[in-house]
């Protein structure tokens, strides 16, 4: 009589047992699709080239992405690819000056300064383009249109900005008016003594001006805030060298023997 309900009874346990195992193999599945999607958004965040790629793709519309994934590209040497999406960025909002300057960088990492030259040129309003304007032409030796490129970008940005008062000074000082840069590294040095930059220059300027006890004070003291500056460290040894020969210049000479044959 108890054999009917026993064997009703283990039907209904293995079927239960068998929904639970089901149960649990689709929790597994389902918890490894979940690890496996979060391990590819962990990836995407730790490499910031799939973060932007991915951000693209879910604001296809939006300049931003666009503008950052070119410049991880340009910072991976991918030019091409960098060249692409900053272009793209440009498409989706035009004159936009983040992606002008990205795309001024990878011009310039393409060795076409011609260009990024240009691209800064166009932004008069903006103090960081003026300022790589200025550097870039600086290194060309037009000094004129440099001062006038670095002159707009303390107008435009920080007043009295160091690295802009920094590369004014050496402009004066390449034109022979080491007085005038001297002026400009003082007031930096004047609002932060710890300028490794302007204290380096300082040397420079006070070398050039035929101080050299000075010189090689302010040499040693950027020596001592950047230890491993090798602008700093090969300035200090030619002034040293330079001590050196004036005290070995001022030493007095033994007299020539006059019956000593001439050599």
């Amino acid at each position: 009589a108890l054999a009917g309900p026993a064997v009703a009874a283990g039907i209904v346990l293995a079927s239960l047992i068998a929904r639970s195992r089901a149960a649990g193999m689709a929790a597994a599945v389902l918890l490894g699709l979940l690890v496996l999607g979060t391990m590819g958004r962990a990836a995407a965040w730790a490499e910031p080239r799939l973060l932007w790629a991915e951000a693209c793709r879910g604001s296809p519309g939006s300049q931003k992405p666009w503008a950052n994934l070119g410049q991880v590209e340009n910072e991976f040497g991918r030019f091409h690819k960098a060249v692409q999406w900053t272009l793209r960025a440009l498409e989706v909002r035009p004159g936009d000056v983040e992606a002008m300057v990205t795309l001024a960088a990878i011009q310039l990492s393409l060795w076409n300064s011609g260009a990024a030259g240009a691209i800064w040129a166009s932004l008069p309003g903006y103090a960081p383009a003026q300022f790589k304007l200025g550097c870039l032409l600086q290194s060309q030796g037009k000094r004129d249109e440099a001062e006038a490129a670095y002159l707009r970008a303390l107008q435009f940005g920080e007043r009295r900005d160091p690295k802009i008062l920094n590369a004014l000074g050496t402009l004066l000082a390449e034109r022979g008016d080491a007085e005038g840069g001297l002026a400009f590294f003082e007031e930096i040095l004047d609002r932060n003594p710890w300028d490794p930059t302007a204290r380096l220059n300082l040397g420079l300027a006070l070398g050039a001006l035929g101080r050299p006890d000075e010189a090689r004070a302010a040499l040693e003291e950027a020596l001592e805030r950047v230890p491993d500056d090798p602008l700093a460290a090969l300035a200090l040894g030619r002034c040293r060298q330079a001590e050196a020969d004036a005290i070995w210049s001022a030493l007095p000479r033994a007299p020539e023997d006059p019956e000593s044959p001439a050599a």
